[in-house]
């Protein structure tokens, strides 16, 4: 069997119903896990050029047919049949089917070129291309805390899509730790000159307070939470496993009409802050869970987030795009179907 050069070898990926040898398999794998493994590393990368993040994740795309391709040209090569290949799509399963076709001898006896259902998978492998080019538009984020209840749940996945604009009031954003460069999420409160404080709890925007009004409780079940393992805060105290979890719920109406709910447990320090001018160029942000959140209330120097510059936004969160409460995905019983597709207001 002929081993094609480079350029053969990413065209002969599209042609689903030919033989691949293990050669070209090999090749079209490594430079496939060469543009995933960049445009992975890059999702958090916020010190990387805007062009290199785009480059790899445009070659991951545009590489993923040709690579489902020679995967299965490899099971024809070898007789078997072409729904292995959807193995592919499986964590730790899909490396070893891959090891398996890159080391396996082809049966020159056996030839399997499949059914025309193999166009209907072409086409959905093209939209998995698809998906993946998307993510130049968006980021995924895993919210791994609890500062952002109710609006954000430990163990939702967001889409935040990229900011045109300066943030506004109300936006919930992820944006560059300014010490770490940990991706993190809070909700934009303050803009720049404004001059932002908190009385008892109330969020003051020069001078004009927002508006509280008694929402009931927000209720969840006491247990570990998200891949930390992380247990709820409770206003009615230190309940046992599996009991409910209750805080009181407030909805928050700021001066200029911004609404939002947010969670209080108790009285802490951080409910009275001295008022604070916003800087040109940064945001003064919170979390919605107040009394469970490091944000803009403590100074950087005092291991908070102090106020947040513009350059450092990755995007503004929309939508949730899946959602578990376990601490492993692989917990299929603690997925939450219903938080599927959620807006994020």
């Amino acid at each position: 069997m002929a081993r094609p050069t480079t350029t053969g070898m990413l065209t002969a990926g599209f042609d689903w119903f030919g033989r691949s040898h293990r050669t070209a398999f090999i090749g079209a794998l490594l430079i496939w896990a060469l543009f995933a493994g960049a445009a992975l590393f890059g999702l958090d990368r916020t010190d990387w050029p805007d062009w290199v993040r785009a480059i790899s994740v445009i070659g991951l795309a545009l590489l993923t047919v040709p690579l489902f391709g020679h995967a299965l040209r490899r099971l024809n090569d070898l007789g078997w049949s072409g729904w292995w290949v959807w193995l592919l799509l499986v964590p730790y399963a899909g490396a070893v089917l891959a090891l398996v076709l890159a080391l396996r001898r082809g049966n020159p006896r056996r030839f399997t070129t499949g059914t025309p259902l193999r166009l209907l998978g072409m086409a959905a492998v093209m939209l998995l291309a698809a998906l993946i080019l998307s993510r130049l538009f968006w980021t995924p984020y895993l919210i791994v805390g609890g500062h952002m209840k109710p609006a954000l749940l430990v163990g939702d996945v967001v889409a935040a899509t990229a900011l045109r604009r300066t943030p506004e009031r109300g936006d919930v954003i992820v944006f560059a730790h300014p010490l770490t460069g940990q991706s993190t999420v809070a909700r934009v409160i303050g803009l720049p000159g404004e001059t932002i404080a908190l009385l008892n709890g109330v969020v003051q925007i020069d001078g004009a307070p927002a508006t509280m009004t008694d929402a009931g409780f927000f209720d969840e079940v006491m247990g570990p939470q998200g891949p930390a393992g992380l247990l709820p805060r409770c206003l009615n105290g230190a309940v046992g496993q599996g009991a409910n979890c209750q805080k009181r719920r407030w909805r928050e109406v700021l001066p200029d009409g911004v609404t939002q709910d947010i969670l209080g447990i108790a009285d802490t320090p951080l409910d009275n802050v001295p008022p604070m001018t916003v800087l040109p160029g940064t945001t003064f942000v919170l979390g919605d869970n107040r009394d469970n959140a490091v944000d803009s209330r403590i100074a950087l120097a005092a291991g908070g987030l102090g106020l947040v510059p513009d350059d450092a936004v990755i995007g503004r969160v929309r939508r949730v795009i899946v959602s578990a409460a376990g601490r492993s995905w692989w917990q299929f019983w603690t997925w939450r179907p219903d938080r599927i597709g959620v807006g994020v207001q």
